[in-house]
């Protein structure tokens, strides 16, 4: 099913559903393109905020392969190099779209969602520590940035000085 086109709704759904559930959400819905350029809304205590989803992968990825028969995907084993050169590229791939997102005429209380669509980042440590080296250097206007990874979710703010606040969801 995913590696068809046209089920891009079904994923934001799916995002939508574990950030809302990972915060407590009262609600969640989806916002039809038509209407508005945001694809979320989610309230948390009454309070009603709206998210613009994004997602990054592997470079050369397409969403699905990994359903795929694996004689006509190729093999799974990674080496540690080349698992090293997926992070670096998957870090300058984060930092590109929060940039491109940014750059979008978003409302200031638009919150970002990034789904990290990637095999490279298990080392949730590692994942947390670059996310806040490119979110301090990223000037970005978005309130909120939740990154979903696989089952971890993590909510960073960006504090008025600079800094970034974390909170493991």
């Amino acid at each position: 099913m995913y590696n068809r086109g046209g089920f891009n709704f079904l994923q934001e759904a799916h995002v939508a559903g574990v950030v809302g559930q990972g915060v407590s959400a009262e609600s969640v819905r989806l916002i039809l393109e038509d209407c508005n350029m945001n694809d979320c809304e989610i309230v948390v205590e009454g309070v009603k905020r709206q998210h613009e989803i994004t997602e990054i992968m592997k470079k050369g990825r397409k969403r699905g392969d990994e359903y795929l028969d694996i004689s006509e995907y190729g093999s799974k084993e990674t080496t540690k190099e080349e698992m090293k050169r997926n992070f670096a590229t998957s870090m300058r791939q984060l930092r590109c779209s929060i940039i491109k997102k940014s750059s979008m005429e978003y409302d200031n209380s638009v919150g970002l969602i990034v789904c990290c669509n990637l095999s490279t980042f298990d080392d949730v440590k590692m994942l947390v520590d670059c996310i806040t080296k490119v979110l301090e250097k990223v000037d970005y206007e978005f309130p909120t940035i939740d990154v979903l990874n696989s089952v971890d979710l993590f909510l960073f703010t960006k504090r008025c000085d600079g800094q970034v606040g974390l909170q493991n969801i």
